[in-house]
């Protein structure tokens, strides 16, 4: 059987033979007489059969398949196996990796059992591996996506996701106002990690991939962390960690299908992002609103019924004429129509104003209305280009400003005359409103005076007031952006 064995080896180291083997991966070794036939697969990556009879190939394995390939050969060397059978990665000159799959076996061996003589064949299977790869990824995408986008996954996917990572404990967290809150913890939802977040966030800063953390702190019994940053577009909205209590090393599936995931996620952290930022915009415009109606309740309707009931009293004292009771009841019917008017431009949703007004016209006929509605001299002066304009809210805030002020002056300080000072300059509009009336000893804000200072707030402006004495008349003076 060895002479046949013996025969056979020099028909394959024949040059024609062996060119024909060349081509199918075939390669032999004598260990007796120094002699390697190197497969084709090795050649082309740049390998020599003398790197193969000094073991200097050895040094190309990948660090990841290097002891099962080094396994394989000592149990040969020592006389367990008489076959060997290996797949492993190999770089070529570039770096680039190579899967190899060696088939081998011992053809002779010496008399204290060593290998003298060896061959086999060398397959370059990378593709196929490439292949195998992409299948086993795209299941574990699939799962991963369908977790991420059942929002965190329901327990069925995400036991699937546990399955393929084989963590002990995940959380997703999510990006708001500058923290990040979990929201979902699996498979203890009451379980959190004692690394906090905003220091884990502080780790994944710059980076778009998952990162791997090593030798954790604390006393949570994980050796390992892969975390992950979520971006929708280039906004972060969250992250997603993985622990493990065993010292873990990702293979290339492993840390797409966490990539995958993370990615995967940042719709639905926008989304609930989004769905919570409408909530807080519908409960602010809910809270503007009903401010805004109660202002213009006591602004416009209920300044008018005050007035009204003021003017009806002067009449039963019976102490005026009937020419001046005349006109005192004709003052009433318009003071109650123009109630009855902003009661239905309240009711009325379907409005069509203007953009923007001039500003000194509309402060030419808030001073008549005043004059029309409280009965006194209201004058106003100004000074400033006729160009300068006004959007409608802050026409329609500034007219409830005025009227307040006039209404107060007329009411409690029992004015006869007004006097409205208008100054526009860089970009603000400096508004005085002056009353002869009777000074106040002190000024106790009530609804009217707080009503002013949250329009004039809306508007970014703010209110100072001088009380004045001594000739000078009680003021009300305004700053308001007008940009």
């Amino acid at each position: 059987m060895h002479d046949r064995i013996t025969d056979f080896l020099e028909i394959l180291y024949g040059e024609k033979t062996n060119r024909n083997l060349y081509e199918s991966g075939f390669f032999a070794a004598d260990f007796i007489n120094k002699y390697s036939s190197l497969s084709k697969p090795l050649r082309n990556i740049g390998l020599s059969g003398e790197d193969m009879m000094n073991n200097r190939f050895v040094g190309k394995i990948h660090s990841d398949d290097l002891e099962s390939y080094l396994q394989g050969l000592k149990r040969l060397h020592q006389g367990k196996d008489e076959n060997l059978f290996v797949e492993y990665r190999i770089a070529d000159r570039e770096g680039n990796w190579h899967w190899i799959l060696t088939l081998a076996t011992v053809i002779s061996r010496s008399s204290d059992d060593r290998v003298e003589k060896i061959f086999g064949f060398d397959r370059d299977i990378t593709s196929e591996k490439e292949l195998r790869d992409l299948q086993v990824r795209g299941i574990h995408l699939e799962k991963a996506g369908r977790a991420a986008l059942e929002f965190g996954g329901t327990s069925e996917s995400l036991e699937e996701l546990r399955e393929m990572l084989n963590f002990d404990q995940s959380e997703i967290y999510l990006y708001r106002n500058g923290r990040c809150e979990i929201i979902r913890s699996y498979p203890d939802d009451e379980q959190e990690y004692t690394l906090s977040s905003e220091k884990l966030f502080q780790m994944l800063i710059g980076s778009i991939f998952p990162v791997v953390f090593e030798d954790l702190p604390g006393e949570s019994g994980f050796k390992t962390l892969i975390a992950a940053p979520v971006y929708y577009f280039q906004k972060l909205v969250g992250m997603t960690a993985f622990y493990f209590r065993q010292k873990k090393i990702f293979s290339d599936t492993s840390f797409n299908t966490v990539r995958f995931f993370s990615e995967m996620l940042s719709l639905p952290l926008e989304v609930l992002l989004r769905k919570e930022t409408r909530q807080k915009e519908l409960d602010f415009y809910i809270d503007q609103t009903q401010k805004e109606l109660a202002r213009t309740l006591h602004d416009g309707i209920s300044q008018n019924l005050a007035l009204s009931k003021m003017l009806i009293n002067q009449i039963m004292k019976k102490r005026d004429s009937e020419k001046v009771k005349d006109e005192i009841l004709n003052h009433i019917h318009s003071l109650l129509s123009s109630a009855i008017d902003e009661i239905r431009n309240l009711a009325d949703s379907k409005r069509n104003f203007p953009m923007r007004f001039l500003l000194f016209p509309f402060l030419g006929e808030t001073a008549s209305a005043m004059e029309e509605t409280f009965r006194i001299p209201v004058r106003l002066k100004k000074t400033a280009s006729e160009t300068i304009t006004l959007e409608w809210s802050q026409k329609e805030h500034i007219y409830r400003i005025i009227q307040e002020a006039v209404s107060n002056a007329v009411r409690h300080g029992e004015a006869a005359s007004v006097t409205i000072r208008a100054e526009a300059k860089d970009k603000e509009l400096l508004l005085a409103i002056e009353n002869d009336g009777v000074n106040p000893d002190f000024i106790k804000p009530g609804m009217g005076l707080t009503g002013i200072r949250e329009r004039l707030e809306i508007l970014g402006g703010y209110i100072i007031w001088h009380r004045g004495g001594n000739g000078a008349p009680f003021t009300l003076e305004m700053i308001i952006p007008l940009s």
